[in-house]
């Protein structure tokens, strides 16, 4: 299946005689996600994190005062991916049921 946007297969609008409104195939749904991934991992980045300046910890020779002191990055990427297949599972429904021709006439 291709790209079809604003493709009506069938006569009218009615339920009955519409097969597919819009088709999104697998290219648009991987460059989607990779996007939203991309874009929240920078918004969930710096929520949280402490510098070992703000610990009142110990520095080690040659480290950092700003450096973070315990990032967390495999449940910040948890989370990440979490949220970038919800925004991707919305854009598919959104896509498929008809909402954004409906919302936009030109597409």
């Amino acid at each position: 299946m291709g790209w079809t946007w604003g493709c009506v297969r069938g006569e009218g609008y009615g339920l009955e005689k519409r097969e597919v409104l819009l088709e999104v195939d697998w290219i648009a749904i991987f460059l989607v996600f990779f996007l939203s991934w991309w874009l929240i991992w920078m918004v969930v980045l710096p929520i949280g994190i402490r510098s070992a300046s703000e610990e009142g910890s110990e520095l080690l020779r040659g480290e950092e005062r700003g450096a973070p002191v315990n990032p967390r990055l495999l449940r910040r990427v948890c989370v990440t991916t979490g949220a970038a297949f919800v925004v991707t599972f919305l854009f598919w429904v959104a896509m498929e049921s008809g909402l954004v021709e409906s919302m936009v006439g030109w597409v």
